[in-house]
């Protein structure tokens, strides 16, 4: 479930962070901010809804893949002794 929580998230974190509008970071220069604290303080805030929907993508496809697993391993073993 882990491995899918890597490209989904960097993409959309990737994808977030370019389409930030320039006039947010503009606004933070004006205020006196310094490169360092916009990236933290613009940047990740404005790119969070990207954030989040990577995360929520990748747990839904991690989910996803450990019930097929699952399901393949139950097909594969059977159910036995149980019914």
């Amino acid at each position: 479930m882990f491995f899918s929580l890597g490209s989904g998230t960097v993409l959309d974190t990737r994808a977030g962070v370019r389409h930030i509008n320039p006039s947010l970071i503009e606004i933070g220069q004006c205020f006196g901010g310094n490169p360092s604290r916009g990236l933290l303080q613009n940047h990740v805030w404005a790119a969070l809804p990207e954030i989040l929907v990577g995360l929520k993508l990748a747990v839904i496809r991690g989910r996803k893949g450990s019930h097929r697993g699952q399901l393949a391993f139950l097909a594969v073993v059977g159910l036995g002794d149980s019914v």
